[in-house]
């Protein structure tokens, strides 16, 4: 199977997709994902050849929008009754694949919920400066809880840059508490459990670095008594 190649999509690319997003689903959309940690974490950097966005519609139908998609440079490549694939059609040498969810859950998170925390997010384009909604970071971590190493990469990406890499930390700042506090029991033991485990990987990886650290010092220690 081909891998795609993972590009830099630009900034101005990317407002461009959302721009034209928002007219196809006539609101805002939100940015989850990879994308989202991009933006929150790297101010845009990290390579990816995917967009992944939430726009909540769960009456909407595949007549009604395949027009608006074609209007706006966008071709369905895949839907069911939750997401819709779509592909870029605009530069026709970068492809770029768009993955919107817009009707469900995603890994047990309501879609109302994503789009009723997401963020405000200021992004600086050649022609200025233009706003788009982005997932909150409690809402991120709850949607990449799957124990898959990407998606942890990610939290922790998240904690060490907004939490101090602290799990306990994140758990109980309120605007967490605030966000979890209609989740059914089982989505928060999921939760706590990703990022409780990222927390005892930055300790591990804490306490090897300490340890490397005396190691080197001996070393030195006895090549300067050696010398002598």
């Amino acid at each position: 199977m081909e891998t795609k190649e993972m590009v830099n999509i630009s900034v101005d690319r990317f407002v461009d997709i959302y721009e034209r997003l928002k007219r196809v689903f006539d609101k805002d959309v939100v940015v989850i994902g990879g994308r989202a940690v991009n933006l929150y974490c790297f101010k845009d950097t990290r390579k990816t050849n995917n967009i992944n966005m939430v726009a909540y519609q769960p009456d909407i139908s595949m007549k009604e929008l395949d027009p608006k998609l074609i209007k706006n440079d966008f071709v369905r490549d895949f839907s069911d009754s939750k997401n819709l694939l779509i592909m870029d059609i605009k530069d026709k040498i970068l492809g770029v694949e768009v993955n919107v969810h817009y009707s469900g859950l995603l890994n047990d998170v309501p879609l109302s919920h994503v789009i009723k925390y997401a963020n405000n997010y200021q992004i600086i384009t050649t022609k200025g400066n233009y706003q788009i909604k982005i997932a909150s970071i409690p809402t991120i971590i709850a949607l990449k809880a799957t124990g898959r190493t990407k998606d942890n990469k990610d939290i922790r990406d998240l904690l060490n840059n907004y939490y101090n890499g602290n799990a306990n930390e994140f758990l109980e700042n309120e605007r967490t508490k605030e966000e979890y506090a209609k989740f059914e029991e089982s989505d928060i033991s999921k939760i706590k459990k990703a990022v409780l485990g990222i927390n005892e990987e930055n300790l591990d990886k804490e306490n090897k670095l300490k340890d490397c650290m005396k190691n080197n010092w001996r070393v030195t220690f006895e090549i300067l008594k050696r010398e002598h």
